[in-house]
């Protein structure tokens, strides 16, 4: 593979044409890689060892901290809140030991 940046980014650039595609940067496509091992669930430092980054995680979070607002709700979606009481009161009396009000889990205190 071509080293210097003018054959790289010709190379890539007959290759988006022949694909179809729009302008592709190496640092877009650099960016979309970390993007996507993110939401993969692979850790800062990880993926800094993928791209082969020696300045580490700290790269990472503060050149591609962005998340894309799909899978931050995604994520969000899988957050499950827990409450340890032992007794609440509902709209309709006295919830069990183990009972739901919506999304929230009611477990009762031992």
């Amino acid at each position: 593979m071509p080293r210097d940046k003018s054959r790289v980014n010709g190379w890539l650039r007959r290759a988006t044409k022949a694909l179809g595609l729009g302008l592709v940067t190496p640092h877009g496509l650099r960016s979309y890689f970390v993007t996507q091992a993110r939401e993969s669930g692979l850790t800062d430092a990880e993926i800094a060892m993928l791209i082969g980054d020696k300045t580490g995680p700290a790269i990472i979070a503060a050149v591609y901290g962005d998340v894309r607002p799909e899978h931050l709700l995604k994520q969000a979606r899988r957050i499950q809140l827990r409450v340890g009481v032992s007794n609440i009161l509902s709209n309709t009396g006295t919830l069990g030991s183990n009972d739901s009000i919506g999304n929230l889990e009611v477990q009762r205190a031992a």
